[in-house]
């Protein structure tokens, strides 16, 4: 690599041609959403945040978009953005730290969080930006519904 990179998990996009990380700046300190190619020869930012964390980067299915939470003192967001830099969008936002997942067809992000009433899971069309809240009885909302069926 050309730049020295920081020490952040790279998340492979489903095709590989794509890495996905989080880069800190420690002068701004500012936090950074960033695409790379495998050879290090193409980069690119997507989001840049002047506080916070970034936290639990993921790609949807297809490799068009990456999901992200963005946390804060009081709140955590999450945030969707094509792979091209364009098109961020905050797609939900809490109170509590969030955990998500892309639905098979990429149409839609799984948001689970957590607030004074217990736990909670949302499916948020992404065309809409629309929450429904998802109603399972006797499935436990704990982090084992983020898991294939073949890893259980």
């Amino acid at each position: 690599f050309e730049t020295l990179l920081t020490k952040a998990p790279f998340i492979e996009s489903p095709d590989g041609t794509l890495l996905a990380y989080v880069d800190y700046e420690d002068n701004s300190q500012k936090q950074l959403v960033k695409i790379i190619t495998p050879d290090g020869k193409t980069l690119r930012d997507l989001a840049t945040f002047a506080s916070g964390s970034v936290l639990g980067l993921a790609w949807s299915p297809d490799g068009t978009q990456l999901v992200f939470s963005h946390l804060m003192d009081s709140a955590s967001s999450v945030y969707v953005i094509d792979s091209d830099g364009r098109g961020l969008r905050q797609v939900y936002t809490s109170a509590t730290d969030t955990q998500f997942v892309f639905s098979p067809d990429g149409k839609y992000l799984l948001v689970q969080t957590i607030d004074g009433t217990g736990e909670h899971l949302y499916a948020i069309n992404l065309a809409t930006l629309e929450p429904h809240l998802v109603q399972a009885p006797g499935i436990p909302l704990n982090e084992s519904w983020m898991l294939p069926t073949w890893v259980r």
